[in-house]
């Protein structure tokens, strides 16, 4: 699993960026993968994000389900504490928007980091890994409506809502546009 340091943004220094394939066995994605489970029970993320407590990340089998369709995880460390992740994959747009080639996104910061401005410098450097790894030209992701926070840091870093489905926003980031 590559271990690169999160050095080109002075926010992260001392902090280290992991990127691993979700279905990895390597003893240290095990880790972060029981970490992953077990911080998705914190309170924000049940608020926010209840799929991952309840289904997508709700247990070992879950996680390998959701894992097995090729995802790719960053996660903020601070030695072998996971302290955020920013996962991506190659997922179509919910139905009624574009069907074009695309990845989904999504992000979450943990306790341990959370409320340390850490967020933005965290998703943009995961961007910029990720282009290492998966090609595409748009980058999608989910907000609950009324997250404004969530959506703040997406539009701060370049996604545009195009519209609500089930409650959520739909943003996108295309790289046409930048």
């Amino acid at each position: 699993m590559p271990i690169l340091e999160a050095t080109s943004h002075q926010e992260l220094t001392g902090l280290q960026l992991h990127v691993w394939p979700a279905d990895s066995t390597q003893e240290q994605s095990i880790n972060f993968r029981n970490q992953i489970i077990s911080k998705s029970r914190e309170p924000h993320i049940e608020f926010w994000e209840p799929q991952d407590a309840i289904e997508r990340f709700s247990d070992t089998t879950n996680y390998e389900k959701w894992a097995s369709q090729g995802r790719i995880i960053i996660g903020l460390a601070q030695g072998a504490e996971l302290g955020g992740i920013c996962y991506f994959g190659k997922k179509a747009m919910p139905v009624g928007f574009d069907q074009s080639p695309s990845v989904t996104v999504g992000i979450r910061m943990y306790e341990s980091m959370q409320g340390k401005g850490l967020a933005f410098p965290f998703f943009k450097q995961a961007h910029e890994v990720l282009r290492r790894y998966m090609s595409a030209d748009r980058f999608w992701l989910s907000a609950r409506d009324d997250n404004e926070r969530a959506k703040h840091l997406y539009e701060k870093y370049g996604y545009v809502e195009r519209g609500t489905v089930a409650g959520l926003s739909i943003m996108t980031y295309d790289r046409e546009d930048r």
